[in-house]
């Protein structure tokens, strides 16, 4: 229960309802660890292309025409695996 919280507070305070940052690609971001630890830019990196590669399958997976769909639904996947493995993004 407490992990939802602290995963849910950034986004209701950054306001990650703003369809411009969702939109924006995951790896021009910056991350931030949950548990407030300092990032190891070796190992996010290795994370981020790891749920890079998940978000591809899943998203190949699905029939959609439209490329900025797409595109979103790569960015979502992506975030969620990024915020499972501990990183938020900024």
């Amino acid at each position: 229960m407490n992990i939802r919280i602290a995963m849910a507070a950034p986004c209701l305070l950054s306001g990650c309802s703003d369809s411009e940052r969702l939109n924006e690609a995951p790896a021009s971001r910056t991350y931030v660890r949950t548990d407030g630890h300092p990032i190891d830019g070796a190992q996010a990196q290795a994370v981020l292309a790891q749920c890079q590669g998940e978000s591809a399958r899943t998203v190949q997976d699905q029939v959609d025409s439209d490329e900025l769909s797409r595109s979103s639904k790569e960015n979502t996947i992506t975030y969620a695996c990024m915020a499972r493995n501990g990183y938020l993004a900024q």
